[in-house]
């Protein structure tokens, strides 16, 4: 049998590999690596029996997405060919990585100082954050935690936190509130949901931030969600 590398650089992966993105070539061919993190969609819903057919070829599950019709995860690269020809899949896609956009240094500010003719504050309306964590600082949780949610898709850890520090600055920046009142951002009484999927290196996954999002998506209407905040980009060097 034909190592996955022959395989890759023959003819035929044109036509065997058509559902196949073409970063998933670049990144065995380039990177030499033992396993490929995937997104995997399929053509029809996801049943048990696919599921197990799909775990037979060594592919472990990281996330099931159901706005996708699709999974994550991972498989071994001398194990890529079994998982090629199970016929319900439409699509595989490349797990790369997300970046957060801009940085954080020293003490970050929460809220600003602002006049009193301007009379914005958020009330009633939940914000969502995908980003490193939030930090339950006081001027967020006082005199209300207007934290109302938090999942951290990186660690699996409990409670709010942030390891990076850039959610916690983009958070205060836009909806902080000193108790005293002397400071406070424009959405000051909005609340807040927020999704870790960036770690303290701000490196996120594709598939981390489809799990925040449709997590997100779910708490819509219990929360009134009405505005997801996005501060990542990525680049397309690998294509």
């Amino acid at each position: 049998m034909k190592s996955i590398r022959e395989l890759l650089k023959s003819n035929p992966f044109s036509s065997f590999f058509k559902k196949t993105d073409p970063a998933i070539k670049n990144y065995i061919t380039k990177k030499r690596v033992k396993s490929i993190p995937l997104i995997v969609t399929f053509k029809h819903p996801l049943n048990e029996n696919l599921e197990t057919r799909l775990k037979r070829t060594g592919f472990k599950v990281k996330h099931h997405f159901q706005f996708l019709n699709g999974v994550s995860g991972k498989i071994s690269t001398s194990r890529f060919e079994s998982l090629c020809s199970i016929i319900e899949i439409k699509k595989l896609y490349l797990d790369s990585k997300a970046y957060l956009m801009g940085k954080t240094e020293g003490n970050a500010v929460i809220g600003t100082s602002v006049g009193k003719a301007v009379s914005l504050s958020g009330k009633g309306v939940c914000v969502a954050f995908i980003d490193s964590g939030v930090y339950p600082h006081p001027d967020l949780t006082r005199p209300k935690n207007r934290i109302v949610a938090f999942k951290d898709f990186v660690n699996g850890l409990e409670g709010p936190y942030d390891d990076n520090g850039h959610g916690t600055a983009c958070i205060g920046a836009a909806f902080g509130c000193s108790a005293e009142g002397k400071f406070r951002a424009l959405a000051y009484d909005s609340t807040i949901i927020c999704a870790k999927a960036f770690n303290s290196l701000a490196i996120g996954s594709y598939s981390d931030i489809l799990a925040a999002m449709q997590w997100i998506y779910s708490l819509k209407d219990k929360y009134n969600i009405k505005i997801i905040v996005l501060p990542f980009g990525t680049s397309c060097t690998h294509h």
